[in-house]
């Protein structure tokens, strides 16, 4: 009785009698319902697939959490969800990520493997920004104090090599020089430069739906859908996965057709449709040069290596075909052909996917500036939170209008 005594403790210790509820808190936290518990794996997409192998790592709970890109394939909700698991996470926790809001909430130190050195700064990732530009500033001043002292010691060798009187003095510069330590200076980083065409302006309405609807088979994605949009505004379309707000942006793109209601555009309206996953509009036997000249007009011919060029594309890289570059390659690459057609309304279908903070942070200081009307869908809150003037919202089958900034649509909903 006393092992058996022993044994119901080690497992009471061990957490065996919360474990279902434990399982459950994870799986809907990672956006799972319900009738999901009792699927198999492999009824579930690749992106769900990923959320069941992150679910069993948290479930897990082991001392040191490593996760890369863990907020990959995850909406809003279950990344603010994570966001908060991370914070009150027992133990060491080590993560990728290119979310700069998920990384700002959930870590207190930030390491760079950056020109060869790996160097750990204190705080969140707002803080090793500054604190790495204050680094780098740092290295060019001693950098800039090296030469100078370089400069000086070395002219009073010259100038007095010769001089048996200055003889003492011109071995103690030598050696003086010989110690003095040059700064390693860091290479700088190439930057994306680029702004979005605009084309003659739209009408003030830009999009009038009315009982829109869409279903594939027996599955209705959305129904009775109603909305205005005008120009300027930049919509947010948000929603857990699976909800239809690809469908509803390729409807919009008239990439696929809608099976109900009515859809018009305004007077003079010029889209652009930018597509979650860039080989969808992407040719992969084609050279990236020959995939912009297949897009450009006759004027824009001569500028496509430029173009190529302020996309981190450089040299013989114009004649490499499409269908070996990586995912931040291909994503660049679509955001160049898109320069190559003035429009004033942007669709675009998880513009930041594949994109390092750097390169987002480029693409959101470009859609900010455009003056036309932007309709996105983004699960980086970040780049929510800083471009949106508008949300569209699906819950439970509906889908919900908000204006104003994302951050005043979460102070107005309660799920």
């Amino acid at each position: 009785m006393k092992k058996y005594g022993d044994l119901q403790h080690e497992l009471e210790e061990n957490g065996l009698y919360e474990i279902d509820s434990k399982i459950k808190s994870i799986l809907f936290g990672l956006g799972f319902d319900e009738e999901d518990l009792n699927k198999r794996c492999n009824e579930f997409s690749g992106g769900w697939v990923m959320r069941i192998h992150l679910a069993k790592l948290l479930l897990a709970s082991p001392e040191i959490l490593l996760l890369d890109e863990p907020t990959n394939h995850l909406d809003l909700e279950a990344r603010n969800w994570l966001e908060d698991f991370i914070r009150s996470y027992m133990g060491a926790v080590i993560l990728v990520s290119h979310d700069r809001f998920f990384l700002d909430a959930t870590v207190n130190r930030v390491g760079e493997l950056f020109a060869s050195d790996f160097k750990v700064y204190k705080g969140n990732y707002s803080k090793f920004e500054r604190l790495r530009q204050e680094y780098i500033d740092n290295i060019y001043k001693s950098a800039k104090e090296y030469d100078e002292k370089v400069e000086k010691h070395t002219k009073f060798i010259e100038k007095f090599r010769y001089k048996a009187t200055k003889a003492s003095q011109v071995q103690s510069r030598i050696k003086m020089l010989d110690k003095i330590e040059k700064p390693i200076i860091p290479p700088k980083k190439k930057r994306i430069t680029f702004e979005f065409p605009n084309s003659k302006e739209s009408g003030l309405k830009v999009i009038e739906v009315k009982d829109f609807a869409k279903q594939y088979d027996e599955k209705i994605v959305f129904m009775d859908v109603d909305f205005t949009i005008e120009r300027g505004q930049r919509i947010a379309v948000c929603g857990k996965n699976g909800c239809g707000k690809t469908t509803l942006l390729k409807c919009l793109s008239d990439v696929v057709d809608h099976d109900m209601g009515e859809i018009e555009f305004g007077y003079n309206v010029k889209k652009n449709y930018y597509a979650q996953e860039p080989t969808e509009l992407l040719s992969l036997e084609n050279t990236l040069y020959d995939e912009l000249y297949q897009n450009a007009n006759f004027t824009q011919g001569e500028n496509l290596r430029n173009l190529l060029g302020a996309f981190l594309f450089s040299n013989d890289d114009i004649y490499k075909k499409v269908k070996v570059l990586s995912g931040g390659e291909r994503a660049r690459l679509a955001l160049a052909k898109m320069l190559l057609v003035p429009s004033n309304l942007l669709i675009m279908d998880e513009p930041t996917n594949h994109l390092d903070l750097e390169s987002k942070d480029i693409l959101l200081d470009a859609l900010k500036k455009y003056r036309g009307t932007i309709i996105f869908v983004s699960h980086d809150r970040y780049f929510v939170e800083n471009l949106a003037n508008r949300v569209f919202n699906f819950h439970d089958g509906e889908m919900q209008v908000f204006n104003g900034s994302y951050k005043d649509f979460l102070k107005k909903v309660e799920y």
